[in-house]
């Protein structure tokens, strides 16, 4: 698939553009927050570009299937005439990983 998305290069994918005024990371009372660097003083965002490239990704990714349905007719044949296997290790070992996943940090 091609690229539609042209003109956005490295740090300003998001469209941070240089302006004046930024106080971004200031914490309660004005102060900075602790332990994170001040911002420059022209850092700001351009919302209606990102905005534009959130739409265009929104539009790209409504074009793409959820489902490939060549490879479920594949399954669904193999299924049928019996030459599907399941390797119960690995099938068991992708339910632990999803149940680890699902736990989050440290069992909970």
């Amino acid at each position: 698939m091609a690229d539609p998305i042209q003109g956005v290069t490295g740090t300003d994918a998001a469209g941070v553009a240089p302006a004046s005024g930024a106080t971004a990371n200031q914490g309660p009372g004005g102060t900075a927050a602790q332990g994170v660097a001040p911002p420059a003083a022209s850092d700001t965002a351009n919302v209606a570009q990102v905005q534009g490239l959130l739409d265009m990704i929104n539009q790209v990714a409504a074009t793409i299937p959820a489902v490939d349905p060549q490879r479920v007719a594949e399954l669904r044949q193999a299924i049928a005439d019996g030459s599907y296997r399941v390797d119960p290790h690995s099938a068991a070992k992708q339910l632990a990983d999803i149940e680890r996943y699902l736990a989050g940090p440290a069992g909970g």
